[in-house]
């Protein structure tokens, strides 16, 4: 028995027969095999290397797109300042317990910090102290340690601090337990120093010229002013534009989610996008916080500090999602 060439069936003959009129089952034409592309058997089949209906969408879109998460995906890095806001301020007092009680801490720490300053300079502007104490020479330098001192501290515990506000973003249920928790301490102060030492670049460069025409009296000409006065414009704008760009450098560091390199890439990645907006919100701010400063005389930094470290957690978590 041999059997029916392709695209003709056995049963054709007989169906032919009984209904030649094309009554019934009418027998189909007969196509003899050719080399087409639809003729071959792995027509229409791509395997392993296209997922189903790969000629219509992304064979490595994430199912996580069509579930709500496109948004994050599709904008990274854009933020919303007011909602950051306001969730700040209502998580400070939310978990008052946590937040208020470090303000209360971290204002009692700067007070401690200035009284001991103004101690030193009463020190030094007293001759009877000097007298005793050895000259003026020796109280510059118990200045100068205090002052380290303050900038040491400070180094080492903004990391945790930011990293207890990006937990405090991540968890509802965050307390005292995650303070020392999960922080990549020498990358978020390496990337720390690389910021301080760029802003200290520009700035040098912004009050250069104010410094020398101090020290050499009036200028020999119009041309040195205006040059000076150029120089220190773009020495502030760029300071101004490096606070911005740099804002979250450091936060990235902190997150734990980057190595040194990508958390400065990521930092200004996210200054960069939102540049116009965190520019504003940097003026605006810091003139709020100084009018309330000296109409508190210093104790709104209670709630403050805090409310402004959560304002900024939340503004980087906007921009890089948790991985977690």
């Amino acid at each position: 028995m041999t059997n029916p060439p392709r695209g003709h069936n056995a049963d054709d003959n007989s169906n032919s027969k009984e209904n030649p009129d094309g009554g019934g089952s009418q027998q189909q034409p007969f196509y003899p095999p050719s080399n087409h592309p639809e003729d071959r058997p792995e027509f229409g089949y791509q395997g392993s290397e296209q997922a189903a209906y790969g000629a219509y969408s992304n064979p490595g879109e994430s199912s996580a797109q069509h579930n709500g998460q496109v948004s994050a995906q599709q904008e990274p890095g854009k933020i919303n300042i007011l909602e950051a806001i306001s969730w700040g301020f209502a998580t400070t007092f939310r978990n008052a317990k946590l937040w208020i009680v470090l303000g209360l801490i971290v204002f009692i720490g700067i007070i401690a910090a200035v009284a001991a300053q103004i101690a030193v300079i009463a020190s030094i502007a007293d001759p009877g102290t000097l007298e005793e104490t050895g000259g003026e020479l020796f109280s510059g330098t118990v200045s100068d340690v205090i002052t380290l001192g303050i900038i040491l501290i400070t180094l080492v515990l903004t990391p945790y601090f930011y990293r207890l506000a990006i937990f405090q973003v991540d968890d509802a249920n965050t307390g005292w337990g995650y303070l020392w928790k999960d922080t990549p301490l020498l990358r978020a102060i390496g990337v720390m120093l690389a910021v301080s030492i760029v802003s200290g670049i520009l700035y040098f460069i912004a009050v250069s010229p104010l410094g020398r025409a101090f020290s050499d009296g009036a200028p020999e000409s119009n041309s040195f002013s205006a040059s000076g006065i150029a120089m220190m414009l773009i020495g502030a704008v760029a300071m101004v534009a490096w606070s911005v760009l740099s804002m979250f450098m450091s936060w990235a560091a902190v997150s734990g989610q980057f190595g040194f390199g990508a958390s400065m890439k990521t930092g200004w990645g996210i200054g960069w996008t939102n540049f116009a907006k965190l520019l504003l919100f940097a003026i605006v701010a810091n003139l709020v916080v100084t009018v309330a400063l000296l109409i508190s005389f210093g104790l709104v930094l209670i709630v403050v500090v805090p409310a402004w470290s959560l304002v900024t957690a939340h503004m980087f978590r906007q921009a890089v999602p948790s991985t977690a």
